[in-house]
């Protein structure tokens, strides 16, 4: 599991990174290139900055989103089961067909 707490990713192209169990809490991701296939699954991802983003086929799996913006993103069928979504802003965010079976 990495620690990326805080990192700069900003532009960095990710498609189908594995960041289960990373710690990416208050990374920079916006400008972030190939997050829709990225797995996620356990990472913390608190208070992030994930607006606009295009996750449809992430999987965010028991992830920690806790007061993460993802205002406008699109999750659409997003593995998001068991994830903590405790204050996190979801306005405007797709969520069709989206796994979230346990989250809170």
């Amino acid at each position: 599991s990495a620690l990326l707490a805080e990192a700069d990713l900003a532009k960095a192209v990710l498609t189908q990174a594995d960041f289960g169990r990373a710690d990416l809490s208050r990374a920079k991701l916006l400008g972030v290139v190939g997050m829709e296939t990225a797995r996620l699954d356990l990472a913390l991802l608190r208070e992030n900055d994930m607006t606009g983003f295009w996750l449809p086929s992430a999987q965010l799996s028991g992830a920690d989103l806790t007061n993460a913006i993802l205002t406008g993103a699109n999750l659409g069928r997003a593995a998001l089961d068991g994830a903590s979504l405790t204050g996190a802003k979801l306005d405007n965010a797709v969520l069709k067909a989206a796994n979230l079976q346990n989250a809170n």
